[in-house]
């Protein structure tokens, strides 16, 4: 009809305000701009393009329409009254993009004098692209002294563009690591339902994924590695409808060849007509193609009409058409079929760069009693002894003094530590002799010790010092709660009687049975007097005064044995029988 093809001319770009069917955010409400369009028997919006929107950033942009009482057509000149304009639906704005419009039920009536309105646009935008964006509006008019309802869809574009230095489509939680990263990334863009999504991970090292959420990868070898996400969003389109046969009823009196003149309509999920096809004059049946609307509020349903020039247009049926199904009836004989794909509509390629250091080598070699690290020209060293820290131990190396467990800690110039092999240092066991007390001793530092003579241990000898009783060569095993054990050197020792100065003595008899004596060469006084057992036990520990050259000493209470005798400085071995 004239009257909708002059509202269609028309355009309403006002439509550009739009509706965001997957979001329920609410943007702020704008105030028309009445200079919009002022004067004008034609529609008009401001601005008549919205600027460009940066994903990742919060878009909000006002527009204004204005709407004049009575449309003139530019080439017929034919006019049509505007009693009102129902903005019904709009498919296709960027995701995360809404809209608030200044009249909530979106209704206006510009017969009535409400010529102006407007809408913010508002959201973050999280995908980049241009978006087709289709416009249903309803529109009753007054044409040719007739009212019409009419319902138009009008095709416009929005741009989103991608934002500065961001990877946008995915998060990652590592982006670098020493000698190897565990890495978990997240896809970021999962459009709404009906809509379908799919994601072509490549992480640079020879493995991929097609999961929003892949498992975590593991980058185990030095270098970097460029991790690829592209994501691919897909939605079905009714790409052609073709009528086969439509069911009686239609009014033949208003057809001069007596055949309908076929038409449809789709209306969404909502109940919203959001396409109006063109009329087919004189056909039963008729293919209209390459429509590729976008089917992104399901159910849809395909109404058909054959449209009439005076009265109301004929009802033929209305069908419910479902992705993935061909044909379509509407019960009553109008049928035919559908070609509906997944058509894609935004693809995304981002990347980032996931690093790994290496590790520092902190391996070192022992030379005796000095550990040297093998790379010399590291950030820091700390050395470390039986796991405590060594203060001001900082150097490449290390001389050991004490025995224990070393290992060294090492970072390089990318902060990545290291920690050596452990080194057990045993040092030497020095044994001390006082052939005055006849005692061997040992530093008293280690865990445990066991002392020989002459190759066998000596029965008791577990302390860190012994009594020599008789010459022949000593030793002593120690151990150490580090980890070390380790056998002395062998020291020779001799035992017997021995000279003071100038002066003499003897004891006897030798082997003793009960009373022992010892004849000096002259008075010695005081003296201290000692008997040890083979063991080390201390038998007779005395201070005995020497008033003559002779003394005798009662060994009854003592038991048969081997003992070392000591007194002035002096010592021998007895036998008590």
């Amino acid at each position: 009809m004239n009257g909708s093809l002059l509202f269609k001319k028309a355009s309403l770009i006002l439509l550009w305000l739009a509706i965001s069917l997957i979001s329920e955010a609410q943007c702020e409400e704008c105030n028309p701009d009445n200079t919009c369009g002022a004067g004008s028997d034609y529609p008009a919006i401001c601005p008549m393009q919205v600027p460009d929107a940066v994903v990742g950033e919060y878009y909000q942009q006002t527009l204004t329409f204005y709407i004049p009482s009575l449309i003139t057509d530019p080439e017929s000149q034919l006019q049509a009254e505007v009693v009102s304009v129902t903005i019904a639906s709009v498919s296709g704005l960027p995701f995360g993009i809404t809209y608030t419009l200044n009249d909530e039920d979106g209704v206006y009536y510009p017969s009535e004098g409400q010529n102006y309105g407007c809408a913010t646009l508002c959201g973050t935008p999280i995908l980049p692209g241009v978006y087709n964006v289709n416009i249903s509006v309803t529109a009753d008019l007054i044409a040719f002294g007739f009212p019409v309802t009419q319902s138009e869809n009008f095709p416009t574009s929005m741009t989103v563009v991608p934002g500065e230095g961001t990877a946008g489509s995915f998060v990652y939680d590592q982006p670098a690591g020493c000698g190897s990263v565990e890495v978990n990334f997240t896809a970021s863009i999962v459009a709404p339902s009906p809509a379908v999504t799919t994601y072509d991970w490549d992480f640079g090292n020879g493995q991929s994924s097609t999961l929003p959420n892949p498992s975590t990868v593991i980058y185990d070898t030095e270098g970097d590695y460029t991790t690829t996400l592209t994501t691919t969003v897909s939605e079905y389109k009714l790409q052609s409808v073709e009528l086969l046969n439509v069911a009686s009823g239609w009014d033949a009196d208003e057809d001069i060849f007596g055949s309908p003149d076929p038409y449809f309509t789709l209306i969404n999920g909502s109940g919203s007509i959001v396409y109006t096809s063109n009329a087919i004059d004189n056909t039963s049946s008729h293919t209209w193609e390459e429509l590729d609307l976008l089917l992104d509020n399901p159910p849809y349903s395909l109404q058909f009409f054959d449209e009439d020039p005076i009265s109301s247009d004929d009802n033929l049926g209305i069908a419910e058409i479902s992705i993935g199904t061909a044909t379509f009836t509407s019960g009553n004989g109008t049928v035919g079929n559908v070609v509906i794909a997944l058509d894609t509509t935004n693809q995304v390629t981002d990347e980032a760069i996931i690093t790994v250091f290496p590790f520092p080598d902190a391996d070192f070699i022992a030379n005796g009693n000095i550990l040297v690290c093998n790379d010399q020209d590291l950030l820091n060293y700390t050395w470390y002894r039986n796991g405590v820290m060594i203060p001001d131990a900082i150097e490449p190396s290390y001389t050991m003094t004490q025995g224990g467990q070393y290992y060294c800690e090492v970072q390089n110039e990318f902060g990545c530590v290291a920690v050596s092999q452990t080194y057990l240092y045993c040092p030497a066991v020095e044994i001390t002799y006082d052939a005055g007390a006849m005692e061997m001793e040992v530093a008293n530092i280690y865990s445990s010790y066991q002392w020989y003579f002459n190759g066998l241990p000596i029965d008791g000898a577990t302390t860190y010092y012994t009594s020599v009783l008789q010459s022949g060569n000593y030793a002593v095993s120690v151990t150490t709660n580090y980890g070390c054990t380790t056998m002395s050197e062998v020291y020779t020792a001799v035992v017997g009687m021995e000279e003071k100065g100038a002066l003499e003595y003897a004891i006897y008899p030798n082997p003793v049975v009960d009373f022992m004596t010892i004849k000096c060469e002259e008075k010695l006084g005081p003296t201290k007097l000692r008997i040890i057992d083979i063991s080390g036990k201390i038998i007779l520990d005395e201070q005995i005064n020497f008033v003559s050259t002779t003394m005798q000493i009662d060994l009854t209470n003592i038991p048969s044995g081997v003992y070392n005798l000591s007194f002035n400085g002096r010592n021998t071995v007895i036998v008590k029988e």
